[in-house]
């Protein structure tokens, strides 16, 4: 067994170089990026506007993004809100694209069953109901006030599919944060 100054010494090398391989990596993947919005920014401002982005998405998921989806994803990755998603913004929002699109499925039988206009968008009595039957606990109104006000990411007073899993995810972390803190029950013996 080496000397234990030996093994510190190679525990230090491994560290470093897993570092400059991680540095290196983020390097490649910013040049990538910085590639793509320059390739896509055809109005020369340096970010992705919404045709531009709808552009992109439309290009790696071959098919075109609706106008909702779009303004989502921009309301949702944009850090200065200058409607358009720049070099250090679009890898979040290539991800968030990325992971509503594998829950498309999930959403639209959600809204197949709550949204009873048929309109795509889900009204605060609806999205109760919806919670109601997923949790088995009906949300009050200061819930569905929480929930909503970090949900409703278009700001257009009712959930849209792009914003329906946060809504869900919302919801379990509002039961789940009174559940911990015991504020939901109380019970004198």
């Amino acid at each position: 067994m080496p000397p234990a100054g030996a093994r510190s010494s190679t525990v230090h090398r491994q560290a470093n170089k897993r570092r400059q391989e991680q540095a290196e990596a983020k390097k490649v993947r910013d040049q990538k990026i910085a590639t793509i919005v320059k390739q896509y920014d055809v109005s020369h401002t340096g970010g992705l506007n919404k045709a531009e982005l709808k552009a992109l998405l439309t290009d790696i998921h071959n098919e075109p993004p609706t106008d909702e989806e779009i303004e989502w994803v921009l309301k949702e990755s944009e850090k200065d809100a200058d409607e358009m998603v720049t070099a250090g913004e679009l890898e979040h929002a290539l991800q968030l694209y990325a992971d509503h699109r594998h829950l498309k499925p999930e959403i639209e039988v959600y809204f197949q069953k709550y949204d009873k206009e048929g309109n795509g968008e889900l009204s605060r009595e609806e999205v109760k109901t919806l919670l109601t039957d997923l949790g088995g606990k009906e949300p009050s109104d200061k819930d569905m006030d929480w929930v909503l006000e970090r949900s409703d990411v278009l700001k257009n007073g009712v959930i849209t599919k792009p914003e329906l899993m946060l809504a869900i995810t919302m919801w379990y972390a509002r039961v789940n944060e009174e559940e911990e803190s015991g504020s939901s029950c109380c019970t004198i013996l």
